[in-house]
Protein backbone atom coordinates (compact mmCIF):
# COMPACT_ATOMS: atom_id res chain seq x y z
CA UNK A 1 0.00 0.00 0.00
CA UNK A 2 0.95 2.97 -0.95
CA UNK A 3 1.92 6.09 2.04
CA UNK A 4 -0.34 8.54 2.03
CA UNK A 5 1.67 11.86 3.31
CA UNK A 6 0.06 15.61 4.10
CA UNK A 7 2.61 18.24 3.19
CA UNK A 8 1.16 21.64 5.63
CA UNK A 9 2.23 24.71 3.78
CA UNK A 10 2.25 25.52 0.21
CA UNK A 11 5.56 28.06 0.19
CA UNK A 12 8.82 26.73 -1.99
CA UNK A 13 9.94 24.70 1.12
CA UNK A 14 6.42 22.78 1.22
CA UNK A 15 5.77 22.62 -2.57
CA UNK A 16 9.72 21.15 -3.38
CA UNK A 17 9.34 18.61 -0.38
CA UNK A 18 5.85 17.34 -1.83
CA UNK A 19 7.43 17.23 -5.20
CA UNK A 20 10.53 15.66 -3.96
CA UNK A 21 8.05 13.18 -1.86
CA UNK A 22 6.21 12.42 -4.56
CA UNK A 23 8.80 11.68 -7.44
CA UNK A 24 9.52 8.88 -4.99
CA UNK A 25 6.12 7.22 -5.38
CA UNK A 26 3.87 8.59 -2.13
CA UNK A 27 0.78 9.65 -2.50
CA UNK A 28 0.82 13.19 -1.65
CA UNK A 29 -1.40 15.93 -0.48
CA UNK A 30 -0.29 19.53 -0.29
CA UNK A 31 -2.63 21.76 2.67
CA UNK A 32 -1.99 25.58 1.55
CA UNK A 33 -4.48 27.94 3.72
CA UNK A 34 -4.07 30.58 0.74
CA UNK A 35 -6.12 30.33 -2.28
CA UNK A 36 -2.39 30.52 -3.95
CA UNK A 37 0.27 29.10 -3.50
CA UNK A 38 3.60 30.58 -2.52
CA UNK A 39 1.85 33.97 -0.95
CA UNK A 40 3.68 34.23 2.16
CA UNK A 41 7.37 34.88 2.64
CA UNK A 42 8.00 33.19 -0.62
CA UNK A 43 6.46 35.55 -2.50
CA UNK A 44 8.55 38.74 -3.26
CA UNK A 45 11.92 37.65 -0.76
CA UNK A 46 15.08 39.03 -2.07
CA UNK A 47 15.36 36.36 -4.97
CA UNK A 48 19.03 35.75 -4.66
CA UNK A 49 20.14 31.96 -4.99
CA UNK A 50 23.30 32.76 -2.51
CA UNK A 51 24.92 28.98 -2.25
CA UNK A 52 28.24 31.19 -1.12
CA UNK A 53 26.51 32.86 1.19
CA UNK A 54 25.48 30.34 4.31
CA UNK A 55 26.84 32.51 7.29
CA UNK A 56 24.69 32.02 10.69
CA UNK A 57 23.45 34.77 11.98
CA UNK A 58 24.72 34.22 15.13
CA UNK A 59 28.37 35.64 15.66
CA UNK A 60 31.06 36.91 17.42
CA UNK A 61 31.35 40.01 15.47
CA UNK A 62 26.66 40.32 16.17
CA UNK A 63 27.43 39.89 20.09
CA UNK A 64 30.12 42.22 20.29
CA UNK A 65 27.49 44.54 18.10
CA UNK A 66 24.78 43.83 20.45
CA UNK A 67 24.39 46.99 22.51
CA UNK A 68 24.67 49.25 19.00
CA UNK A 69 21.34 46.92 18.30
CA UNK A 70 19.78 47.30 21.07
CA UNK A 71 20.15 51.26 21.35
CA UNK A 72 18.30 51.45 17.64
CA UNK A 73 21.46 52.50 16.10
CA UNK A 74 21.84 49.96 13.37
CA UNK A 75 18.88 51.05 11.26
CA UNK A 76 18.97 47.75 9.06
CA UNK A 77 18.88 45.04 11.83
CA UNK A 78 16.01 46.05 15.12
CA UNK A 79 15.55 44.18 17.93
CA UNK A 80 12.07 44.24 19.63
CA UNK A 81 12.35 43.16 23.14
CA UNK A 82 9.76 40.80 24.40
CA UNK A 83 9.14 39.04 28.04
CA UNK A 84 7.44 36.30 25.73
CA UNK A 85 8.93 33.38 27.01
CA UNK A 86 9.50 31.49 23.87
CA UNK A 87 11.32 34.62 22.60
CA UNK A 88 13.50 34.93 25.82
CA UNK A 89 14.48 30.95 25.29
CA UNK A 90 15.11 31.63 21.88
CA UNK A 91 17.54 34.81 22.30
CA UNK A 92 19.03 32.26 25.04
CA UNK A 93 19.87 29.76 22.41
CA UNK A 94 20.92 32.08 19.59
CA UNK A 95 23.23 33.78 22.34
CA UNK A 96 25.21 30.69 22.67
CA UNK A 97 25.55 30.25 19.42
CA UNK A 98 27.71 33.22 18.89
CA UNK A 99 30.55 31.69 19.56
CA UNK A 100 33.77 31.20 16.86
CA UNK A 101 33.07 27.68 17.18
CA UNK A 102 29.37 27.20 16.38
CA UNK A 103 29.26 30.46 13.87
CA UNK A 104 31.52 28.27 11.96
CA UNK A 105 29.98 24.96 12.39
CA UNK A 106 26.61 26.63 11.43
CA UNK A 107 27.85 28.39 8.57
CA UNK A 108 29.91 24.78 7.52
CA UNK A 109 26.42 22.95 7.90
CA UNK A 110 23.95 25.34 5.90
CA UNK A 111 27.07 25.70 3.11
CA UNK A 112 26.78 21.91 2.35
CA UNK A 113 23.16 21.86 1.97
CA UNK A 114 23.27 24.89 -0.14
CA UNK A 115 25.97 23.45 -2.44
CA UNK A 116 23.16 20.64 -2.60
CA UNK A 117 20.38 22.16 -3.03
CA UNK A 118 22.23 23.87 -6.13
CA UNK A 119 22.78 20.36 -7.50
CA UNK A 120 18.91 19.40 -6.84
CA UNK A 121 17.93 22.61 -8.92
CA UNK A 122 20.15 21.91 -11.65
CA UNK A 123 18.47 18.39 -11.71
CA UNK A 124 14.90 19.38 -11.74
CA UNK A 125 15.80 22.22 -14.72
CA UNK A 126 17.37 19.04 -16.96
CA UNK A 127 14.63 16.91 -15.83
CA UNK A 128 11.72 19.77 -16.58
CA UNK A 129 12.25 22.31 -19.70
CA UNK A 130 8.81 24.18 -18.48
CA UNK A 131 10.27 24.98 -15.47
CA UNK A 132 9.97 28.73 -15.33
CA UNK A 133 10.86 31.08 -13.06
CA UNK A 134 13.43 33.69 -14.96
CA UNK A 135 16.18 31.77 -13.84
CA UNK A 136 19.76 33.50 -14.52
CA UNK A 137 23.21 32.67 -12.87
CA UNK A 138 25.07 36.12 -12.78
CA UNK A 139 26.80 35.84 -10.00
CA UNK A 140 26.47 38.08 -7.00
CA UNK A 141 28.93 40.89 -5.83
CA UNK A 142 29.17 41.78 -1.93
CA UNK A 143 30.53 45.23 -1.36
CA UNK A 144 32.19 46.71 1.75
CA UNK A 145 33.01 50.12 2.57
CA UNK A 146 35.29 48.40 5.46
CA UNK A 147 38.68 47.63 4.61
CA UNK A 148 38.70 46.11 8.18
CA UNK A 149 35.54 44.22 7.27
CA UNK A 150 36.83 43.57 3.58
CA UNK A 151 39.92 41.40 4.68
CA UNK A 152 37.78 39.76 7.53
CA UNK A 153 35.44 38.77 4.31
CA UNK A 154 38.67 37.74 2.75
CA UNK A 155 39.57 35.21 5.31
CA UNK A 156 36.13 33.77 5.35
CA UNK A 157 36.24 33.36 1.43
CA UNK A 158 38.82 30.70 1.92
CA UNK A 159 37.23 28.78 3.83
CA UNK A 160 33.91 28.40 1.58
CA UNK A 161 36.15 27.40 -1.34
CA UNK A 162 37.43 24.68 0.45
CA UNK A 163 34.03 23.20 0.57
CA UNK A 164 33.47 24.29 -3.34
CA UNK A 165 32.42 27.80 -3.60
CA UNK A 166 34.31 29.54 -6.21
CA UNK A 167 34.68 33.46 -5.06
CA UNK A 168 37.47 35.89 -5.42
CA UNK A 169 37.86 39.00 -3.67
CA UNK A 170 38.17 42.05 -6.13
CA UNK A 171 39.54 45.72 -5.31
CA UNK A 172 37.67 48.91 -5.52
CA UNK A 173 38.59 49.18 -9.47
CA UNK A 174 37.63 45.85 -10.00
CA UNK A 175 34.47 45.58 -8.51
CA UNK A 176 33.44 49.03 -10.78
CA UNK A 177 34.92 47.12 -13.71
CA UNK A 178 32.98 43.99 -13.08
CA UNK A 179 29.22 46.40 -12.34
CA UNK A 180 29.71 49.55 -14.26
CA UNK A 181 26.09 50.53 -12.54
CA UNK A 182 28.26 50.91 -9.10
CA UNK A 183 30.43 54.16 -10.47
CA UNK A 184 27.27 56.29 -10.45
CA UNK A 185 27.17 55.39 -6.41
CA UNK A 186 27.64 57.51 -4.03
CA UNK A 187 29.52 55.88 -1.28
CA UNK A 188 32.98 54.52 -0.83
CA UNK A 189 34.09 50.72 -2.19
CA UNK A 190 36.78 49.40 0.06
CA UNK A 191 36.57 45.87 -2.38
CA UNK A 192 33.95 43.07 -3.26
CA UNK A 193 33.52 39.07 -2.80
CA UNK A 194 32.17 38.04 -6.37
CA UNK A 195 30.77 35.19 -6.39
CA UNK A 196 30.50 34.17 -10.31
CA UNK A 197 28.30 30.79 -9.89
CA UNK A 198 25.34 32.66 -7.46
CA UNK A 199 22.11 32.31 -9.25
CA UNK A 200 18.79 34.56 -9.54
CA UNK A 201 15.17 33.51 -9.56
CA UNK A 202 11.62 34.61 -9.12
CA UNK A 203 10.69 31.96 -6.02
CA UNK A 204 6.97 32.45 -6.66
CA UNK A 205 7.08 31.39 -10.17
CA UNK A 206 8.91 28.88 -9.25
CA UNK A 207 7.19 27.53 -6.31
CA UNK A 208 3.87 27.87 -8.86
CA UNK A 209 5.54 26.00 -12.21
CA UNK A 210 7.17 23.26 -10.24
CA UNK A 211 3.56 22.54 -8.55
CA UNK A 212 1.79 22.10 -11.72
CA UNK A 213 4.63 19.86 -12.84
CA UNK A 214 4.45 17.17 -9.88
CA UNK A 215 0.56 17.62 -10.24
CA UNK A 216 0.72 16.78 -13.79
CA UNK A 217 3.35 14.44 -13.97
CA UNK A 218 3.04 12.81 -10.22
CA UNK A 219 -0.28 13.43 -8.84
CA UNK A 220 0.32 15.53 -6.27
CA UNK A 221 -2.75 16.69 -4.84
CA UNK A 222 -3.12 20.19 -3.63
CA UNK A 223 -5.74 21.79 -0.94
CA UNK A 224 -6.07 25.70 -1.53
CA UNK A 225 -7.48 28.02 1.34
CA UNK A 226 -7.61 25.27 4.01
CA UNK A 227 -5.92 25.93 7.48
CA UNK A 228 -4.36 22.87 9.25
CA UNK A 229 -6.05 23.97 13.11
CA UNK A 230 -4.67 21.02 15.22
CA UNK A 231 -3.29 17.66 15.41
CA UNK A 232 -5.01 14.66 16.15
CA UNK A 233 -3.36 12.18 18.07
CA UNK A 234 -3.95 8.38 18.24
CA UNK A 235 -1.64 6.98 20.25
CA UNK A 236 1.60 7.85 20.04
CA UNK A 237 0.79 9.02 15.94
CA UNK A 238 -0.98 11.62 14.35
CA UNK A 239 -4.31 10.61 12.96
CA UNK A 240 -4.89 13.82 11.30
CA UNK A 241 -5.32 17.22 10.65
CA UNK A 242 -8.23 19.28 12.02
CA UNK A 243 -9.27 21.85 9.32
CA UNK A 244 -12.83 24.20 9.22
CA UNK A 245 -14.21 21.40 7.17
CA UNK A 246 -13.33 18.72 9.17
CA UNK A 247 -10.33 16.02 9.33
CA UNK A 248 -7.83 15.27 6.86
CA UNK A 249 -6.23 11.76 7.41
CA UNK A 250 -2.60 10.33 6.39
CA UNK A 251 -0.34 7.92 7.42
CA UNK A 252 2.82 10.60 7.55
CA UNK A 253 2.63 14.37 8.20
CA UNK A 254 5.38 17.09 7.07
CA UNK A 255 4.89 20.46 8.63
CA UNK A 256 6.61 23.17 6.27
CA UNK A 257 4.56 26.22 7.08
CA UNK A 258 7.63 28.29 7.99
CA UNK A 259 6.90 30.75 10.91
CA UNK A 260 3.45 29.14 11.22
CA UNK A 261 5.13 25.16 12.40
CA UNK A 262 5.62 26.44 15.66
CA UNK A 263 2.17 27.21 16.71
CA UNK A 264 0.95 23.87 15.17
CA UNK A 265 3.53 21.96 16.23
CA UNK A 266 2.22 22.85 19.59
CA UNK A 267 -1.00 20.80 19.42
CA UNK A 268 1.11 18.09 19.03
CA UNK A 269 2.94 18.69 22.58
CA UNK A 270 6.34 19.92 20.56
CA UNK A 271 8.14 22.59 21.28
CA UNK A 272 10.09 24.20 18.10
CA UNK A 273 12.62 27.23 18.43
CA UNK A 274 11.74 29.21 15.52
CA UNK A 275 11.35 32.37 15.66
CA UNK A 276 10.12 35.39 12.90
CA UNK A 277 12.85 37.84 11.47
CA UNK A 278 10.66 40.39 9.82
CA UNK A 279 12.01 41.23 6.49
CA UNK A 280 10.78 44.40 3.73
CA UNK A 281 11.61 43.99 -0.32
CA UNK A 282 10.52 46.51 -3.29
CA UNK A 283 10.10 46.04 -6.80
CA UNK A 284 10.68 48.45 -9.16
CA UNK A 285 11.18 49.22 -13.20
CA UNK A 286 14.78 48.38 -14.29
CA UNK A 287 16.16 50.42 -16.20
CA UNK A 288 19.48 51.14 -18.40
CA UNK A 289 21.22 51.77 -15.86
CA UNK A 290 20.35 48.72 -13.94
CA UNK A 291 22.97 46.31 -12.59
CA UNK A 292 23.19 43.09 -14.37
CA UNK A 293 24.85 41.85 -11.08
CA UNK A 294 23.32 40.60 -7.91
CA UNK A 295 24.43 42.89 -5.51
CA UNK A 296 24.76 43.07 -1.23
CA UNK A 297 25.80 46.61 0.23
CA UNK A 298 27.12 45.16 3.53
CA UNK A 299 26.65 47.99 5.34
CA UNK A 300 23.17 48.64 4.86
CA UNK A 301 22.53 44.91 4.28
CA UNK A 302 20.89 45.86 1.63
CA UNK A 303 20.12 43.28 -1.58
CA UNK A 304 20.26 44.26 -5.67
CA UNK A 305 18.78 41.39 -7.52
CA UNK A 306 17.55 41.89 -11.55
CA UNK A 307 14.64 39.73 -12.59
CA UNK A 308 13.78 40.35 -15.99
CA UNK A 309 12.65 44.19 -16.66
CA UNK A 310 12.34 44.29 -12.59
CA UNK A 311 15.22 45.09 -9.74
CA UNK A 312 14.24 43.80 -6.59
CA UNK A 313 15.83 45.59 -4.15
CA UNK A 314 15.51 44.03 -0.49
CA UNK A 315 16.55 44.17 3.16
CA UNK A 316 15.34 44.80 6.77
CA UNK A 317 15.54 42.37 9.62
CA UNK A 318 13.05 43.02 12.32
CA UNK A 319 13.46 40.49 15.27
CA UNK A 320 10.81 40.09 17.58
CA UNK A 321 8.01 41.73 15.08
CA UNK A 322 5.58 39.18 14.91
CA UNK A 323 3.05 41.40 13.09
CA UNK A 324 2.25 40.62 9.12
CA UNK A 325 1.78 44.63 8.44
CA UNK A 326 4.29 46.63 6.30
CA UNK A 327 5.66 49.65 8.31
CA UNK A 328 6.12 52.79 6.05
CA UNK A 329 9.30 53.96 7.67
CA UNK A 330 10.91 50.72 7.37
CA UNK A 331 10.01 50.30 3.70
CA UNK A 332 10.87 54.50 3.42
CA UNK A 333 14.16 53.73 4.78
CA UNK A 334 15.08 50.99 2.45
CA UNK A 335 14.13 52.48 -0.76
CA UNK A 336 16.40 55.41 0.83
CA UNK A 337 19.42 53.45 1.77
CA UNK A 338 19.22 51.75 -1.60
CA UNK A 339 18.99 55.31 -3.50
CA UNK A 340 22.05 56.30 -1.98
CA UNK A 341 23.92 53.22 -2.98
CA UNK A 342 22.76 53.03 -6.43
CA UNK A 343 20.63 56.09 -7.49
CA UNK A 344 20.17 55.09 -10.89
CA UNK A 345 19.35 51.39 -10.31
CA UNK A 346 15.96 51.69 -10.64
CA UNK A 347 12.64 53.65 -12.24
CA UNK A 348 12.55 55.50 -8.89
CA UNK A 349 9.28 57.24 -10.26
CA UNK A 350 7.70 54.18 -10.59
CA UNK A 351 5.03 52.93 -7.77
CA UNK A 352 7.06 50.33 -5.95
CA UNK A 353 5.71 46.74 -5.32
CA UNK A 354 5.95 46.53 -1.13
CA UNK A 355 6.00 43.80 0.35
CA UNK A 356 6.80 42.09 4.19
CA UNK A 357 7.82 38.68 4.94
CA UNK A 358 8.37 36.90 8.44
CA UNK A 359 11.35 34.43 7.73
CA UNK A 360 11.72 31.26 10.17
CA UNK A 361 14.98 31.64 11.85
CA UNK A 362 15.79 28.95 14.52
CA UNK A 363 19.11 29.92 16.90
CA UNK A 364 21.58 28.34 15.20
CA UNK A 365 20.48 29.30 11.52
CA UNK A 366 20.15 25.63 10.69
CA UNK A 367 16.71 24.29 9.20
CA UNK A 368 14.97 21.87 11.42
CA UNK A 369 14.71 18.46 8.81
CA UNK A 370 13.70 15.25 9.29
CA UNK A 371 12.11 13.50 12.76
CA UNK A 372 9.93 14.40 15.78
CA UNK A 373 9.57 12.65 18.68
CA UNK A 374 6.25 11.59 17.05
CA UNK A 375 6.42 8.49 14.70
CA UNK A 376 4.90 9.90 11.81
CA UNK A 377 5.37 13.68 12.28
CA UNK A 378 8.38 15.21 10.10
CA UNK A 379 9.68 18.64 9.78
CA UNK A 380 11.10 20.74 7.07
CA UNK A 381 11.21 24.31 8.72
CA UNK A 382 13.51 26.99 10.05
CA UNK A 383 15.24 28.26 7.50
CA UNK A 384 15.41 32.11 7.98
CA UNK A 385 16.85 34.66 5.26
CA UNK A 386 17.93 31.23 3.20
CA UNK A 387 14.57 29.39 2.28
CA UNK A 388 14.79 30.17 -1.42
CA UNK A 389 18.13 29.15 -1.69
CA UNK A 390 18.03 25.98 0.44
CA UNK A 391 15.18 24.91 -0.02
CA UNK A 392 15.63 22.10 -3.76
CA UNK A 393 18.10 20.60 -1.14
CA UNK A 394 16.26 20.76 2.08
CA UNK A 395 13.08 18.92 0.44
CA UNK A 396 15.64 16.60 -0.97
CA UNK A 397 16.83 15.32 2.38
CA UNK A 398 13.39 15.08 4.29
CA UNK A 399 12.08 13.04 1.39
CA UNK A 400 15.03 11.22 1.90
CA UNK A 401 14.33 10.56 6.10
CA UNK A 402 10.81 9.65 5.08
CA UNK A 403 11.41 7.25 2.05
CA UNK A 404 13.99 5.54 5.13
CA UNK A 405 17.15 6.60 3.29
CA UNK A 406 19.14 8.20 6.32
CA UNK A 407 21.37 10.55 4.00
CA UNK A 408 24.27 11.54 6.16
CA UNK A 409 23.92 15.36 5.55
CA UNK A 410 20.21 15.23 7.59
CA UNK A 411 22.11 14.54 10.43
CA UNK A 412 23.01 18.27 10.43
CA UNK A 413 19.59 19.30 10.99
CA UNK A 414 18.10 17.36 13.47
CA UNK A 415 15.50 19.09 15.99
CA UNK A 416 17.11 16.55 18.42
CA UNK A 417 20.22 18.90 17.88
CA UNK A 418 18.11 21.33 20.50
CA UNK A 419 17.16 18.57 22.97
CA UNK A 420 14.46 19.89 23.40
CA UNK A 421 11.18 18.39 25.79
CA UNK A 422 7.90 17.45 24.33
CA UNK A 423 4.97 17.94 26.54
CA UNK A 424 1.83 16.20 27.08
CA UNK A 425 0.31 19.32 29.40
CA UNK A 426 -1.17 21.21 25.95
CA UNK A 427 -4.78 20.06 25.45
CA UNK A 428 -4.69 18.29 22.20
CA UNK A 429 -7.89 16.37 20.67
CA UNK A 430 -7.31 12.06 20.33
CA UNK A 431 -8.98 9.61 18.77
CA UNK A 432 -12.48 8.80 20.55
CA UNK A 433 -14.75 6.00 19.79
CA UNK A 434 -17.24 8.42 17.97
CA UNK A 435 -16.00 9.48 14.63
CA UNK A 436 -16.71 13.09 13.79
CA UNK A 437 -19.15 13.47 11.37
CA UNK A 438 -17.17 16.20 9.32
CA UNK A 439 -14.42 13.72 8.56
CA UNK A 440 -13.37 14.24 4.99
CA UNK A 441 -10.96 12.38 2.37
CA UNK A 442 -8.38 15.16 0.90
CA UNK A 443 -9.46 13.24 -2.40
CA UNK A 444 -12.90 15.34 -1.74
CA UNK A 445 -11.09 18.76 -1.61
CA UNK A 446 -10.53 21.32 -4.55
CA UNK A 447 -7.33 20.43 -6.41
CA UNK A 448 -5.24 22.35 -8.66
Amino acid sequence: MVKRILVIGGGVIGVTTATALARRGFQVTLLEQASTLASGATSRNGAQLSYSYSDALGSPALLRGLPWLLCGFDPAFRVRLSVDPSFLTWVVRFLANCTSDCFNANTRAVLRLALHSRSELAALQATHADLMFHHGVPGKLHVYDDAEKFEAARSAMALKNAFGCDQRALSADEVVALEPALAKGGLHIAGGIHSPLDEVGDPQLFTQSLARIAMREHDLRVVYGMAAERFILDGANIRGVSTRHGIIEADAFVLTAGCDSPTLAWTAGIRLPIYPLKGYSATLPATGSSPRISITHTRSKIVFCRLDQHIRIAGMADLGAVDRTIRPHRTDRLLAAARRFLPEAADWNADPQLWMGLRPMTPDSRPIIGATPIPNLFLNSGHGMLGWTLACGSADLAAAVIAGENPVLASEFRLARFRLRTTTTRPVERESAHRSARECDPQRFRTG
